[in-house]
């Protein structure tokens, strides 16, 4: 499975918010014929942009939680 830069970059942002793998495939059109190739990816091909993109996203946000947290920002709260 081949994706475009741009949908490279909404699947990391909607990982960094915490979307669900569905919600992801909803949001960039994957066919159901495809998602279990879009969950195998994710799954067990780290060398693969749309992996790399999607725990990017995932890594972000369990870094920058916990610091906005404990310093107090009420963007988060």
């Amino acid at each position: 499975m081949n994706f475009s830069g741009e949908q490279l970059e909404e699947a990391e942002s909607m990982a960094s918010l915490f979307y669900s793998v569905e919600d992801i495939m909803i949001a960039l059109e994957i066919e159901p014929l495809h998602q279990e190739d879009f969950r195998d990816i994710l799954q067990f091909n780290n060398s693969h942009p749309l992996s790399k993109a999607y725990h990017r996203g995932r890594l972000t946000s369990d870094i920058e939680l916990p610091y906005f947290h404990k310093n107090g920002c009420t963007q988060w709260q």
